[in-house]
């Protein structure tokens, strides 16, 4: 086992940015992949008293021989790289990383007649359109404030209780929010319904959701990790 003393890096070297790490072993695999709002603070935490790190954290840093960073724009695009770097590095000490239970996706299901937005993790759907990954926190917070800009469904299948003619049936608070744009939707001449409008991200009130999403991510995601 490797003296974490042996490899690390010194202070003044290590960005205050927020970034992502990555621990390598005497090999050069990737065994541990992090991100920290700051890097200074958070790679010092792992050497400053080794003897009291967590068991797992401890066999970590003592694995690795090497650490790296990356210094990234934003949190979110720490929160980003970080996955990205999971799944194609597949770090050992990573393990609850690996089958995507970390970072769940904001889903429309368009293939369905009338879109509903959803929490999914796993593996894509056809006829599913996604964005993310977030942070399991940020998106309940995002879900709610797209619930609000654009009345899109959020109720599953067997909950849709329609009859012929008539529209879907939709939470309470949703109702009379609903009844125009779902009127529109698959009718030719009128608007795209609430699940086409929902995907365009370009006018300002989709802005303005990004922004809200990107804060989010930054007040929740933390510092998660070993």
């Amino acid at each position: 086992m490797a003296n974490p003393a042996s490899y690390r890096p010194k202070t003044g070297e290590i960005p205050t940015n927020p970034g992502v790490y990555r621990f390598r072993d005497p090999h050069g695999r990737v065994i541990y992949v992090g991100k920290a709002k700051s890097l200074r603070s958070r790679l010092n935490s792992y050497f400053a008293n080794p003897a009291g790190l967590l068991p797992k954290t401890y066999a970590m840093v003592h694995a690795a021989s090497s650490v790296e960073w990356t210094v990234v724009g934003s949190e979110l695009e720490s929160l980003q790289l970080e996955y990205t770097w999971i799944k194609e590095f597949k770090p050992r000490f990573n393990v609850v990383f690996r089958d995507d239970k970390t970072y769940p996706y904001l889903a429309v299901t368009m293939s369905e007649k009338y879109p509903r937005v959803q929490v999914m993790r796993g593996d894509k759907r056809k006829g599913t359109r996604y964005f993310g990954p977030y942070t399991a926190g940020a998106i309940r917070e995002t879900m709610d404030t797209l619930l609000r800009v654009f009345p899109v469904r959020s109720l599953q299948r067997r909950r849709l209780q329609t009859c012929p003619g008539q529209r879907p049936a939709m939470p309470a608070g949703l109702h009379r929010q609903m009844l125009r744009a779902v009127r529109g939707t698959d009718i030719p001449g009128r608007p795209p319904g609430p699940g086409r409008r929902f995907l365009r991200l370009h006018g300002r009130r989709s802005q303005k959701i990004h922004q809200q999403a990107r804060k989010a991510d930054g007040r929740r995601s933390g510092e998660t990790g070993l």
